[in-house]
This record gives structure tokens, sequence and C-alpha cells, in this order.
């Protein structure tokens, strides 16, 4: 079973979290100190959002290398639609990808802060190769 793992800006880490958690996660997202989360498969293999329920997100996926990294057309997405790509995402169904229109993204034009995108994926493997050292 590949490890799925949460994180938002305002520290919320969660390893292959549920459903709820993960509503509940983004339902805390306000678009000031708590504007992103990110739900990964691997390190490049990821699902994320910046925004806030009343701003509307950005969202975007990457699949690896940077060729492989999109972002929504739809720049101000409604939770409930987030959060229905986060939750087909964690379970493997692939059809979020075909619910929405989308772009491919260059280095320079990632939306999600980049500091601490990189904190957050940094975080990430960090947790990732302890989990696997311990196991």
């Amino acid at each position: 079973m590949t490890t799925l793992r949460l994180e938002t800006e305002h520290g919320t880490t969660l390893t292959n979290p549920s459903s709820g958690q993960i509503a509940q996660a983004l339902s805390s997202l306000d678009g000031k100190s708590n504007s992103f989360a990110i739900l990964a498969r691997a390190d490049q293999v990821y699902v994320q959002t910046s925004g806030s329920g009343s701003s509307g997100f950005v969202l975007e996926y990457r699949d690896g290398d940077e060729a492989s990294h999109f972002q929504a057309s739809n720049k101000s997405l409604p939770l409930d639609v987030i959060q229905d790509v986060f939750e087909k995402y964690a379970q493997g169904d692939s059809a979020w990808k075909e619910s929405l229109v989308w772009e491919p993204l260059s280095a320079g034009e990632i939306t999600v802060p980049a500091k601490w995108l990189v904190a957050a994926v940094m975080a990430a493997l960090a947790a990732i190769a302890w989990v696997t050292v311990a196991a």
C-alpha cells in the first residue's frame, strides 16, 4: 500500500488520512496563516491546493518531473471540488483528473508559497525515511 501524507501550512501532518481527516484539514484552510494543503504519494508526486473557502482555491498536481506539473485552469475552485479531488486522489481514483481542465506549469509559475512547499516536502521525506527505518 502506498503511504499518503497530508500536510497543511498550519502544521497538520497526517499519514494515510481518512476522508474525514482530509475534509477537516481542507476546511481549516483560511487563505492567511493556514493557506495550503498537500497530499503526497512520494517526492514530486502530489496534489496541492492554496486558498480559502471564502475566496476559492487554486489546485495543482505533479506526477514526477517538472513537465508533469499542472494547475487547474479555474483559479477559484469551491471547497467541495477540492475535497472531492483530494479524496479521490487518496483512494487512487483517477477520475479527479478528468473532472477539471488542466494547464501545464513551469517552475516560475508555482502558486503555493515556495518556501512552505519546500519545507513541507522536506518534512514529508524525513518522516517517510523515519517510518521506513523504524519498520
